[in-house]
């Protein structure tokens, strides 16, 4: 009889402890958030996780090293279901007397009980951004004629700009981090209207993000945004096709109301945290 109480009396604590550390699998976007980032700027990278297990109360932690610098939005799910996507946004806003060269740590998950971070769930999101001062760092090579043969152009990095674009907006207006994101996504825009070009029904969902972004740097430039945004549409519609194009899209919305919002609310037009970027 002490014999198998003997056992029991050690299997017991196994068995506790195999249950309180079992770990989630948890499924990353990206397991690495790698990149290069120019001094001065502020760039938000769109991410996602996927759990294997319904979680409750679950909050990110940036480290201690990582959070004068980065922030995530948003900070906490209440509830996260099994094999569902969960989007955030992961801010980086780098002053430009930054001292480092590279910014390196991690993003933890962590459950929250009695409004206290718990043990970190899973494998936590490895951030690695190199820092430069230098702006051709950052940028594709500049395609040349061979950005101008097809519709959609050249996008070496696959970040939905056309590289002639993105050279464009970054080399003009580098040091304006609100106005630089704006037409970023307005360049974005652009091409999802050359995507669709011959679908009549998107065009009003277009149209209708065209005027946010306008609405937005309105907000920001003022007087000056009529300006910035006829320059930059000229070097889009670079090309017969281009225009030809966007020509289509406008006959689209023959017939159709867009509703604007009150100047008042232009401020939230933006796709992004006008007080906080920088």
């Amino acid at each position: 009889m002490k014999y198998w109480k003997l056992i029991i009396l050690f299997a017991l604590p196994f068995f506790v402890t195999q249950t309180a550390f079992a770990e989630t699998t948890l499924i990353w976007s990206t397991q690495t958030l790698s990149n290069t980032q120019l001094k001065g700027t502020f760039i938000t990278h769109d991410l996602s996780f996927t759990s294997m297990d319904d979680l409750e109360k679950v909050e990110f932690r940036v480290i201690p090293s990582l959070k004068e610098w980065v922030t995530v939005t948003p900070s906490y799910f209440e509830h996260v279901e099994k094999g569902e996507e969960n989007q955030f946004k992961v801010s980086i806003n780098l002053p430009e007397e930054f001292k480092k060269n590279n910014l390196a740590g991690v993003i933890q998950l962590r459950h929250l009980i009695n409004g206290k971070s718990q043990k970190t769930i899973a494998i936590p999101l490895q951030v690695n951004i190199n820092i430069t001062d230098n702006i051709e760092d950052i940028l594709p090579p500049d395609p040349g004629a061979d950005g101008e043969i097809t519709l959609l152009g050249v996008d070496s990095d696959h970040d939905g700009v056309r590289d002639d674009i993105q050279r464009y907006i970054y080399i003009n207006y580098y040091n304006n981090n609100r106005v630089r994101m704006t037409l970023i996504d307005r360049a974005k825009e652009f091409q999802n209207l050359f995507i669709n070009a011959d679908n009549k029904p998107a065009a009003y969902d277009i149209a209708t993000r065209f005027g946010l972004h306008g609405e937005c740097l309105y907000y920001l430039g003022g007087e000056s945004t009529f300006e910035i945004l006829t320059m930059l549409d000229s070097e889009i519609l670079n090309t017969y096709e281009r225009s030809k194009a966007y020509l289509k899209f406008n006959n689209y919305l023959a017939g159709e109301i867009l509703t604007n919002n009150q100047i008042s609310k232009w401020k939230f037009s933006c796709s992004f945290d006008v007080d906080t970027q920088g």
